[in-house]
């Protein structure tokens, strides 16, 4: 089974070890990271869903950003801040 989960590098002297800082629900690939108002934001693949980084190993589920019938990968292919707005591109497949 894939799952897409976000790992860091370990802090201890020497120690150059990743560490996961947990999964993405259910998705199998995260599309992009982004940081944003001191805070960092994912999306995903297949479901083009949307979490926030709480810390820990908590990633919070915000959003599913596409929901067209029919279409197996939604991708939440790319975000940018633009001003004060969050915008995250999406793509079908």
């Amino acid at each position: 089974m894939r799952f897409a989960r976000v790992c860091t590098v370990g802090d201890a002297p020497g120690d150059p070890a990743w560490v996961s800082t947990g999964r993405l629900g259910d998705e199998t690939e995260i599309m992009n990271l982004q940081p944003y108002n001191g805070m960092l934001y994912g999306g995903t693949l297949p479901h083009a869903q949307l979490y926030r980084y709480d810390g820990d190993d908590a990633w919070a589920f915000l959003a599913t950003l596409d929901d067209t019938p029919d279409v197996r990968y939604r991708r939440a292919a790319s975000m940018v801040v633009f001003v004060v707005m969050r915008i995250c591109a999406v793509a079908d497949a």
